[in-house]
């Protein structure tokens, strides 16, 4: 009897761990590519349809992965409504979602808009 117990335990364990491992492989499938944009080139076929080159994977262990983009293609940059078009080589970038065709892609650059200076409101004349 304590031998079938000991046994039923370990397959339950078994069950458990496998469970977990399958888990953790959705959950990393299900999180979106980022990386950071090294080269973008309109295909010869199609001019309006480009292939960005996204390198993803840090340092360590770093790989490239081309994206197509069309027009059909949801594009942000710092929140704004772009086109495809307007992403910059060395943007970081997060392609929705990783696997399969890309719906959507989101850019961040480190550049803020500058104020405009005629937009400015006059500064008021100093007092005397």
């Amino acid at each position: 009897m304590k031998t079938w117990m000991k046994a039923t335990a370990v397959v339950a364990l078994m069950g458990i761990a496998g469970f977990a491992q399958g888990k953790d492989k959705t959950a990393a499938a299900d999180k979106p590519l980022t990386g950071k944009i090294t080269s973008i080139t309109p295909e010869k076929d199609k001019p309006e349809t480009l292939d960005i080159v996204v390198t993803s994977g840090g340092k360590k262990n770093p790989h490239d992965v081309t994206v197509t983009a069309d027009a059909s293609m949801k594009v942000t940059i710092n929140g704004e409504d772009k086109k495809a078009s307007d992403l910059v080589v060395g943007e970081v970038v997060i392609v929705k979602p990783a696997t399969g065709a890309p719906t959507s892609i989101e850019a961040k650059t480190g550049h803020k808009k500058k104020a405009d200076p005629a937009a400015a409101p006059a500064a008021a004349p100093a007092a005397k």
